[in-house]
């Protein structure tokens, strides 16, 4: 039989776990002997979901582990970044991991805004490792706006 086995009918998802493990080789091959700022093996990427409801945009972003003080959210232009690290924190101090499969260290992400966002009124909260992000939509006035006219009697 071949060296692949799906263990789940959605195909997407199976290709997207490859790519996840094939990067991980990547990182640990390649990245240790990075001297840049491009990502390396001491990186993360949280997952993130962007929905939009008729009154917001939605940033939801997993970050279990990481302190509320570990995370910063900056505004720069029309650009969101949320940036922040989750730390290594060893119960034991002598100790040596047979496993280690949690991701830690640094990670950022952009985000381009829309324009239609209240800029003035963007809130964060945190719960249950989910940071949550509500960016309020403006109010929309019409482009065109019809006058009635008035007949004098």
């Amino acid at each position: 039989m071949g060296a692949f086995r799906f263990k789940s009918t959605d195909l997407f998802v199976e290709i997207q776990n490859m790519k996840k493990r094939a990067d991980k080789i990547m990182e640990q091959t390649f990245g240790r002997f990075a001297n840049n700022n491009e990502p390396t093996s001491t990186t993360w990427e949280p997952a993130t979901d962007v929905y939009e409801t008729e009154k917001y945009y939605v940033i939801q972003m997993e970050v279990p582990g990481v302190e509320k003080s570990d995370i910063q959210i900056e505004l720069k232009g029309e650009e969101l970044i949320i940036c922040g690290i989750k730390r290594l924190i060893k119960e034991t101090p002598r100790c040596s991991y047979m496993i280690l499969e949690r991701s830690y260290g640094p990670f950022i992400r952009k985000f381009s805004l829309p324009k239609d966002i209240d800029l003035d009124s963007i809130s964060a909260s945190m719960d249950i490792g989910i940071l949550m992000i509500k960016l309020p939509k403006k109010e929309v006035k019409p482009d065109e706006i019809k006058i009635q006219i008035q007949f004098e009697e």
